[in-house]
């Protein structure tokens, strides 16, 4: 009886494991991809399926883990994307290597990687590259994301036209950028919290900032925004509190100018107390 009892449990959960293996293949979920770190060697990598093809969505490493490689496939099945917040806040991580197959990757999916170091891609990849361990877009038009400790004064080359959302997200090393003149747009939270940034010195070309752009920069001493801008985002310089001023080459009242809420608002000061603006002011 006992044994006929033990032969009914071990079919009750052979039946539950093929249920949950079900559960997880219409879910997209990759069984081997979720399994736990073996021995603590190999670090915690889950991926979501997406019909034929893969997104990383997690990376989950340890001190031993400082280098990352991404998979070109997984099972067979080809890895395409980086999912929000893949890699965010691996604390230990100095490089990620990027094959050919990645050719979406969220705003959100490098950010607050306070090591890194570098985000290498691959020269067969047809949509991003990087330069100098810097991610850029394929045609170099857009920076995606900036390694923390990659340098502490960067220079970005012409042609650069967009720095995207997050690109510098929590940035904390970064002192200066050298912005080229042909760049349009600063995404949302670019350098959101880039508290080493010491001056903002924008060029003709400029014509978007972004919310929260540059705000939490509690070095930044010195900005300078263009006649060409036309929209300052909600709380772009908010809580730059060393800044004396704000100089930017428009006039007062310009009526194709769009300023969004609290765009130079101190956060522990009063209620009324802003940086001030120069207006129509020079370099």
């Amino acid at each position: 009886m006992k044994k006929f009892t033990r032969f009914c449990n071990g079919r009750r959960l052979l039946a539950a494991l093929l249920v949950i293996a079900s559960l997880c293949a219409l879910a997209g979920c990759d069984l081997d991809a979720i399994a736990p770190e073996r021995g603590g060697r190999e670090p915690k990598v889950k991926f979501e399926s997406r019909g034929e093809e893969l997104t990383l969505s997690l990376f989950k490493g340890t001190s031993a883990h400082k280098q990352y490689k991404i998979p070109d496939e997984v099972d067979g099945k080809p890895v395409t994307a980086l999912k929000s917040f893949a890699f965010s806040n691996s604390e230990y991580l100095q490089e990620i290597s990027i094959g050919a197959g990645i050719v979406e990757i969220d705003s959100w999916s490098l950010t607050n990687c306070k090591e890194l170091k570098a985000i290498k891609v691959s020269m067969d990849n047809p949509a991003y590259k990087d330069i100098d361990g810097v991610l850029y877009t394929k045609d170099g038009k857009t920076l995606v994301a900036f390694p923390n400790k990659n340098t502490e004064h960067l220079s970005l080359p012409i042609g650069v036209e967009e720095i995207a959302d997050n690109a510098f997200y929590k940035c904390t090393d970064i002192k200066t950028v050298d912005f080229p003149e042909g760049l349009k747009t600063i995404g949302a939270r670019a350098f959101l919290k880039c508290k080493g940034l010491e001056k903002a010195d924008l060029p003709d070309s400029l014509e978007v900032i972004g919310d929260d752009a540059f705000s939490f920069c509690h070095s930044l001493t010195y900005v300078y925004i263009p006649a060409s801008i036309k929209t300052v985002g909600d709380f772009a310089f908010f809580d730059a509190e060393k800044l004396d001023a704000i100089k930017i080459a428009r006039a007062e009242g310009d009526s194709e100018l769009i300023l969004g809420k609290d765009w130079k608002r101190r956060k522990d000061a009063n209620i009324n107390a802003d940086v001030p603006v120069e207006w129509g002011a020079e370099r």
